[in-house]
């Protein structure tokens, strides 16, 4: 019995909406079977569907529509062919993808405290330099000296991260932004560390003008201005760097460090000069850096709910 020509377009189209039904599925539900369903289901379907309806049509005019049908069809084939190619390749990488590690998932506790290595040194009162009144009266207030880096013979304001051993896995940057304030013509916090690509807050609480310029490596990041209080602004550093300078070019003694990595693993020393850092099992070069005193490198093998402790002692004459 001959079908009609209707009934094989009717057929034709049937099976284009049911491989883009798959197609659609396999877009909405997030999972690496979703490819492999399009690749195995939807993409034969939609080419039937192709191929029923250019037969559908040679069909009805003979041989000269045939041959241009069969021309149309060679030339559509190798698009068809490579679209559920791309498809494969895409559940391949998928598959084939390093996990993303979750850094709650990290049980190795490495924790201690950086301290200096014999008397605690001297350092002069910091210096004010020119700038409006408002920072004058009242950045010595909340920033004496640079003493105030250290207390007790321990050294806060240490950045602590992890140089190598991290390799291998896939992080995801952190939905909270780190915050970078502006109070009494003073950054705080000192130092900080983030990731590439999360997000900084960068406040102005004083009610004058400072400018934020962020540069490493020789290179200016970025560099805006905050002309009065309550200024807020979201920036990214697109590359990692450690460390990150952060000055106002108005006020020269206003100085923050951001240490910007590829990875979760990183810190910085409190006011009691202590820091922790959770890792996966694994070996690891671990870094404490401070801005006038330098760094000090350790290498250190933690296993599964391991707690291990490692000081830093940093001699009491700063670095040339």
């Amino acid at each position: 019995m001959k079908m009609p020509l209707e009934t094989r377009i009717r057929w034709s189209g049937l099976l284009v909406i049911m491989g883009l039904a798959v197609l659609l599925l396999s877009l909405v539900w997030a999972h690496p079977l979703s490819f492999m369903a399009f690749l195995v289901v939807g993409c034969p379907l939609i080419v039937g569907g192709v191929l029923f309806f250019l037969w559908a049509l040679a069909v009805k005019d003979g041989a000269v529509r045939s041959n241009i049908i069969v021309i149309l069809i060679a030339g559509l084939l190798p698009f068809v062919a490579s679209g559920c190619s791309g498809s494969s390749d895409r559940f391949s990488s998928t598959k084939n993808a390093t996990p993303v590690f979750d850094p709650s998932s990290a049980t190795a506790r490495v924790y201690g405290t950086v301290a200096f290595d014999g008397e605690t040194p001297k350092t002069p009162p910091m210096k004010i330099g020119s700038g409006d009144q408002f920072c004058k009266m009242n950045a010595l207030d909340i920033f004496k000296h640079e003493g105030s880096l250290t207390e007790g013979g321990v050294i806060r304001n240490v950045i602590i991260y992890v140089r190598s051993g991290h390799e291998g896995r896939t992080y995801k940057v952190p939905e909270q932004p780190v915050v970078l304030d502006q109070q009494r013509c003073v950054y705080l916090p000192r130092v900080l560390t983030l990731m590439k690509g999360q997000k900084l807050k960068i406040l102005n609480s004083d009610p004058t003008f400072h400018n934020v310029h962020a540069q490493g490596e020789g290179r200016t990041e970025f560099n805006i201005p905050q002309p009065s209080k309550g200024a807020e602004d979201i920036q990214t550093f697109s590359r990692a760097a450690m460390p990150f300078r952060i000055g106002c070019d108005f006020h020269t003694w206003m100085v923050s460090y951001a240490g910007v990595f590829e990875h979760p693993f990183h810190t910085t020393s409190n006011n009691g000069g202590k820091y922790e850092l959770r890792l996966p099992p694994g070996k690891y070069e671990i870094v404490a850096w401070h801005e006038k005193l330098g760094e000090k490198v350790a290498t250190l093998d933690v296993s599964e709910n391991a707690a291990r402790e490692l000081n830093f002692k940093f001699d009491a004459e700063p670095r040339k």
